[in-house]
């Protein structure tokens, strides 16, 4: 039951959100995900300042500015009713595609693939100019790719969400199996590229059944219901946002 890919799960606009959260590909389904990278009480004791950058979507969406700004309003308004500054993505935006520009742009002109050395050049250089002009502690960097859902009777389950699989209302389950979904993925780097926190939640199926076959579903139907696209925020961003108990309670 395995679905063909849907889009490119490459994003080339924003082509170093993808190469630093492949590595979490699955983890964020185990129960003993942690999602921290260096222990929880060194992360919240040095972040008070984070940077967004823009948020990365796959290429079947629609509506992109919309959604991205939705995405990113979540987000803010989750980080800022924790206490932290929040700095808007145009300004890391801005600032990574000044560098882009200065390298003569990352990818290659015949091959089309990314030049990994001038990738770590501009996220450097993009990450030393946040601090040095906003005093950013960390960056946190959004973005929606495909992942695989577990398929079991009627139900798709995948980080930390579950969805219907049947679309059409002729009903036939599946003992097992895979189909492909949106996940919101979320990776916190500190000022010096340092992991700090890496976590998916799941927004919605982008393949289900009609009369017992998968098909894709509509682009027009992607990442349009906000409920959706809240739960997934709250999926990702709860863990790094719950209160750490005193020591010695």
């Amino acid at each position: 039951m395995n679905q063909s890919n849907m889009g490119d799960r490459t994003i080339k606009q924003w082509p170093l959100v993808f190469l630093m959260v492949f590595c979490i590909s699955g983890c964020a389904t185990a129960p003993t995900y942690d999602p921290f990278r260096v222990p929880r009480s060194q992360v919240h004791g040095r972040i008070k300042t984070i940077a967004l950058s823009p948020v990365s979507l796959p290429r079947m969406a629609e509506k992109v500015e919309r959604v991205k700004d939705q995405i990113e309003l979540l987000i803010a308004t989750r980080l800022k009713e924790a206490g932290y500054r929040v700095l808007p993505s145009m300004e890391f935006g801005a600032i990574w595609d000044r560098f882009i520009d200065q390298v003569g742009g990352i990818f290659d002109p015949i091959t089309g693939k990314a030049d990994e050395a001038k990738i770590k050049i501009v996220r450097d250089h993009t990450r030393r100019e946040m601090t040095n002009r906003f005093k950013a502690d960390a960056v946190l960097h959004p973005s929606v790719q495909v992942v695989g859902a577990h398929v079991k009777g009627f139900r798709a389950s995948w980080d930390g969400t579950a969805e219907e699989i049947v679309s059409d209302g002729w009903y036939r389950g599946f003992e097992q199996g895979t189909t492909q979904a949106l996940s919101l993925i979320v990776l916190i780097e500190d000022v010096n590229g340092a992991d700090l926190y890496a976590h998916r939640g799941g927004i919605q199926l982008i393949s289900k059944t009609v009369r017992g076959r998968f098909v894709n579903i509509a682009a027009s139907q992607i990442l349009t219901r906000e409920d959706q696209i809240v739960n997934a925020v709250n999926i990702v961003l709860n863990p790094f946002l719950e209160k750490q108990e005193p020591q010695g309670r």
